[in-house]
């Protein structure tokens, strides 16, 4: 007993309207057992066969899309963020240097308040001595001023009573271009 069906709309496409089956082409299994049904397969549009045999969806694509758009514009942000922190240790490096001068600095300046380190200062560089006292200088081979440590040092070997000052020696031009030539 065959059912007689009702025409539908075609689900998808590439199918075809199926008709009813008329009673007449109604064969029972036993009689026609070489005869097969034949359906109409949907069609679909084959994949690309590189991404058949890689095995990536459409998704994957674009997800893969998606996350390098986003390292690419991550990276340049990185790129920014890791200029900055170089930057930043350079100058805190700077800081820490310009810090370490100035505290330097600071103790150079409190030891030239004291007065014990400028008379000693004023006698080893300048060679100076107290009222009252002799002072003594060794004198090189090349005639340069031997120090404590036997560095030659630049100090006059004259002593300073026997330089002449400046206005006297200027006193002394001046009566000198008035003097008359001599004759002779």
């Amino acid at each position: 007993m065959a059912r007689e069906r009702t025409t539908r709309q075609p689900a998808g496409p590439g199918r075809t309207v199926r008709r009813p089956r008329s009673p007449k082409s109604a064969v029972s299994a036993s009689e026609a057992p070489t005869q097969k049904l034949v359906t109409a397969k949907p069609r679909r549009r084959p994949i690309a066969p590189r991404f058949r045999d890689i095995g990536f969806t459409r998704r994957a694509l674009v997800l893969v899309g998606v996350v390098a758009i986003l390292a690419l514009s991550y990276a340049n942000s990185l790129r920014i963020m890791i200029n900055q922190q170089r930057d930043l240790a350079t100058a805190n490096a700077q800081i820490a240097g310009r810090s370490a001068q100035i505290a330097e600095l600071d103790a150079q300046l409190q030891r030239w308040r004291d007065p014990a380190y400028v008379k000693s200062q004023a006698r080893t560089q300048l060679g100076w001595v107290m009222p009252g006292e002799t002072g003594y200088r060794v004198i090189g081979l090349d005639g340069k001023v031997v120090t404590e440590d036997g560095a030659s040092s630049t100090i006059s070997t004259t002593a300073t009573t026997d330089q002449i000052r400046w206005w006297e020696r200027l006193s002394s031009s001046v009566q000198a271009a008035d003097a008359l030539p001599p004759k002779g």
